[in-house]
């Protein structure tokens, strides 16, 4: 059998990656709040041993989101033993055997500031938009509730020095996470097809107050709007005309429902 060669990773010329990783088959490996307890400990335990600066972090049922600067060597070893370890007691503790996690563990560089902080926010409001919590600071599992206390615990005291640098408040922070941008984060394959549809809708709205549709009016009958707005998907999206047009129709039955 022939194996194919590892695509190299992309290096990071600030060194900051946004890093996800998932449990095999989609299995929701972090169902139980001990579990979550186990892998943030474990996250603690292998940052001190390791020259990593964590900014933020977000532990859902079946995946995992960090936001993590280190050489890229560090980052490999780092969650080689992070999740090593977290695969070693979720086998004995559940009675299984086999893998836990589904493959390597995906990255993507995180090279500007603004791109950086939406991508912290978004890690942040993941359980939001999974329905877990209607805030982030319901959300036990992640590392809003550290900044909001300006107490490092995983993440890095760097992380705490930048937020007091950016933010004259908790206040700002928190208006700051309801906020939206045109930015896509790595994810799992159906949470990408969700950010796709909200960025949708935010393209939609822009283009009806540029082009001034008044409220209740039938998008659907207006073909410059139409128009403009599939330019806008494909262009900001990346995505083919014939994707572009479909989701299109999804965005506009939605909001004439």
């Amino acid at each position: 059998m022939i194996r194919m060669a590892r695509t190299a990773r992309p290096v990071s010329r600030t060194g900051i990656y946004h890093v996800m990783m998932r449990g095999v088959n989609k299995e929701a490996v972090f169902s139980e709040d001990s579990d979550k307890k186990v892998l943030r400990q474990l996250f603690y335990a292998k940052e001190s041993k390791l020259e990593v600066v964590i900014y933020s972090y977000c532990i859902m049922n079946n995946h995992f989101h960090m936001l993590i600067q280190c050489p890229m060597e560090n980052l490999s070893e780092f969650f080689h033993l992070a999740v090593g370890a977290y695969a070693v007691y979720y086998n004995k503790t559940k009675g299984r055997s086999g893998h836990v996690f589904d493959n390597r563990y995906k990255s993507e560089c995180v090279e500007e500031e603004s791109y950086f902080w939406n991508c912290l926010r978004y890690i942040h409001n993941n359980p939001c938009k999974a329905g877990l919590a209607e805030i982030p600071h319901q959300y036990f599992y992640s590392s809003f509730q550290e900044y909001l206390n300006q107490k490092s615990y995983i993440i890095h005291p760097k992380a705490i020095r930048l937020y007091r640098q950016h933010f004259l408040s908790e206040k700002e922070f928190s208006e700051f996470h309801q906020s939206n941008s045109l930015d896509r984060f790595l994810d799992t394959q159906e949470d990408m097809l969700r950010q796709q549809t909200e960025i949708g809708h935010i393209l939609l709205r822009n283009v009806t107050e540029e082009e001034k549709i008044p409220a209740g009016e039938n998008i659907w009958m207006n073909s410059k709007v139409k128009r403009v707005f599939c330019e806008r998907l494909i262009e900001v999206l990346g995505i083919s005309k014939d994707k572009a047009n479909a989701l299109m129709k999804r965005i506009i039955f939605d909001e004439i429902c």
